[in-house]
């Protein structure tokens, strides 16, 4: 059997990290006031709500700029949503091999529905961009984009935290880095709890969360050897 069974997924996560680091380069450091506890652009921009907090956001002389980074980085988070929900559909799909374990069917179900919220997300947010260029451009015309966008949001980042619950009867088969992967989804599902009633920096420390839970999971896949035994 082979000693690295999550190895060719780890290749796959690695693309993921990379890409991840890309975003980071494209994407825009600083904008406009955002939402209080909000650091992070486009973290604001998923999670915003109205058409004044929009406005905000992309406000000042570097407006334009700010607009282009973001909509070059949503342009490549199109490749970067197959890349991770791909790697999470093949993470569980390996472990199911491995381990037999018929909850891992919902993480493969729940990454097709994180990819989709994403798509949608995007859609919302591309549109929300464009329309804030137009002369002609009035708040109630991104009313209806920002009535769906929370819905989308909320299907991608939820769906991720459900995914890491729903590995845990993996997780606690194995060693003590596989317990503490344990501890580290129900750290994660915790947070996205708590950001979903009370938006504020917590959205943010959840959306880190999230990102070192797919690092540990890379870093898993290259680290461990002997597959867990399949349950009866």
């Amino acid at each position: 059997m082979n000693a690295k069974p999550f190895k060719n997924v780890g290749w796959l996560g690695i693309a993921v990290a990379l890409t991840s680091v890309l975003l980071m380069l494209v994407l825009p450091a600083k904008a406009g006031p955002m939402p209080r506890g909000f650091i992070t652009p486009v973290i604001a921009f998923e999670f915003i709500e109205t058409p004044a907090e929009v406005e905000t956001l992309f406000s000042g002389p570097d407006a334009g700029a700010i607009l282009a980074a973001m909509d070059l980085g949503n342009r490549i988070d199109f490749v970067y949503m197959i890349l991770y929900s791909g790697f999470l559909f093949w993470f569980a799909w390996t472990a199911y091999r491995l381990s037999g374990i018929r909850m891992l069917y919902i993480v493969m179900l729940l990454s097709v529905v994180v990819l989709l919220g994403d798509l949608l997300e995007n859609l919302q947010l591309l549109s929300i961009t464009e329309k804030l260029r137009s002369e002609s451009y009035q708040g109630k015309d991104i009313q209806g984009e920002l009535g769906v966008l929370q819905i989308f949001t909320w299907q991608k980042w939820g769906g991720l935290a459900l995914s890491f619950l729903c590995l845990i009867p993996y997780w606690i088969q194995g060693s003590r880095f596989a317990i503490s992967l344990a501890f580290a989804s129900i750290v994660t599902a915790a947070l996205g709890m708590a950001a979903f009633v009370y938006r504020s920096v917590l959205n943010e420390i959840f959306a880190i969360a999230v990102a070192l839970m797919f690092l540990l999971m890379i870093v898993f896949c290259f680290v461990h050897r002997k597959p867990f035994e399949r349950s009866e």
